[in-house]
């Protein structure tokens, strides 16, 4: 959630400098004497000094997490989990999701709270009253003198008013009424890029937070109305996946990293030929590389078998670009602004089309079009809602993708001959990379709840 990356960036980053070096009394008296060797500031707990740089990080830019639909959506399942933090596991990070920004995410919104109720320049007190202190961790202390109330009240407070912000939300989505899939996976963690084989099998990439990162596979029966929930199937090992693309029943096409000139390890693109046991599931046959160090992500094949379109990243920009399989000779088909960034290309199955999602300069992330015949690009949306990953039923009558225009991320469709959109999913969490089953009967997307992500029908 920014409008210019760097500047966000520098902003949280030098909130860290003017905090940690907000040093005075004694301290800095020693320091004087002795070298800048004692930061009081520098030995706070890291919700404070996260937090208050992801607040500073919003406060100062038109962007920042605690304007991003994602940070919120990853509160709110806690919330309507029952699973909010207590101080005491804030102040350790325990090892559950989303893991290391559970600082940086319970942080800003507390430090938000207290700027709202009290006052953000008591922040600022704060880190003064601090950074003055002989005796370190006197956390309680020194909120009370600057803020009023100790910590332990302050986030109690900030808890209640989190859980019954939530509930109200949950009762106003509830009573337009909820339109969830039935969960495919219950691994949480990462869950991502689902896509079928044309038999019905569905792959996808997991990362499950105990063993490396995979494609596994879940068979067709699985998505039958009513089906009990089935065990996915490891497909194989990824060094870090970045989307994979299906050519036919027996191949893939892979983004994986791999290593170049026995130094660098760059995303490239890899042929995976697949096999079938006698039970039908689907394993890993051989691997072959197509490309050396392209920087190549997010793989789609055209309906021909043999157009591939990826995206490539170079120096902060990231272009659109297609080959063909059968000469391997890469193209940029289109070159966005300086720093602006391509996603997730997929091509309509009459192969003239591409969808991608598109951030552009300002901060917009919308649904474009590149037509392949004339290299024109089209917007399909134009406005201010986080609009990402784009999907075609098979039939080509209607493109999908996932949108947080609401608040909550959900799945929209668009009839291409007409224009007409509409909201499809309605849920709690979020629901993101759509995509429909071969038969057209079927929408699969990856869902969101307390324990992360995914995949549902």
């Amino acid at each position: 959630q920014y409008d210019d990356w760097l500047v966000n960036l520098m902003t949280h980053e030098y909130t860290h400098i003017l905090h940690t070096d907000n040093i005075s009394g004694i301290p800095a008296l020693i320091n004087a004497i002795i070298g800048k060797q004692w930061s009081p500031n520098q030995v706070q707990p890291r919700f404070i000094l996260e937090g208050l740089a992801v607040y500073e990080e919003t406060l100062h830019t038109r962007g920042g997490r605690l304007r991003s639909s994602m940070w919120d959506m990853y509160l709110r399942g806690d919330a309507l989990a029952g699973s909010l933090l207590t101080l005491d596991q804030l102040c350790n990070g325990p090892n559950r999701w989303p893991h290391g920004n559970l600082w940086y995410l319970y942080g800003s919104c507390l430090m938000q709270f207290v700027a709202d109720r009290h006052g953000a320049d008591r922040l600022a007190a704060l880190s003064r009253e601090y950074g003055s202190m002989t005796v370190p961790w006197q956390l309680n202390r020194a909120a009370r003198r600057t803020i009023g109330h100790g910590w332990e009240d302050l986030y109690d407070a900030w808890r209640a008013d989190t859980a019954t912000r939530y509930r109200r939300q949950r009762a106003a989505i509830t009573a337009e009424g909820l339109v969830e899939g039935a969960a495919l996976t219950a691994q949480g963690e990462y869950v991502r890029n689902p896509r079928f084989l044309p038999d019905g099998t569905l792959l996808y990439e997991s990362a499950d937070g105990r063993s490396q990162q995979q494609l596994r596979s879940l068979p067709p029966s699985a998505l039958a109305a009513g089906a009990p929930r089935a065990e996915p199937r490891s497909l194989a090992w990824t060094g870090n996946a970045s989307g994979f693309a299906v050519v036919d029943a027996d191949t893939l096409v892979v983004s994986d990293v791999a290593p170049y000139r026995h130094v660098h390890f760059y995303h490239d693109l890899h042929r995976w030929s697949l096999r079938r046991g006698d039970d039908g599931a689907v394993s890993l046959a051989e691997r072959a590389r197509i490309s050396q160090g392209w920087r190549a992500q997010q793989p789609d094949v055209s309906p021909d078998g043999d157009h591939v379109a990826y995206t490539v990243n170079h120096r902060g920009t990231t272009a659109l670009f297609e080959m063909s399989l059968t000469d391997r000779a890469p193209r940029a088909v289109f070159r966005p602004r300086r720093y602006e960034q391509v996603y997730a290309p997929r091509y309509a199955p009459d192969g003239r089309t591409v969808a991608f999602s598109w951030w552009r300069r300002g901060g917009r992330r919308d649904i474009a079009l590149w037509h392949r015949d004339t290299g024109e690009v089209e917007l399909v949306t134009d406005d201010v809602a986080l609009d990402l990953s784009p999907a075609w039923s098979p039939d080509g009558r209607y493109l999908l993708w996932s949108s947080d225009r609401t608040g909550v991320s959900n799945v929209y469709a668009r009839e291409v001959a007409t224009g007409r959109t509409w909201q499809v999913t309605n849920v709690l969490g979020g629901a993101f990379q759509p995509v429909v089953s071969p038969d057209g009967n079927t929408l699969v997307y990856v869902g969101y709840s307390a324990r992360g992500f995914d995949l549902h029908r």
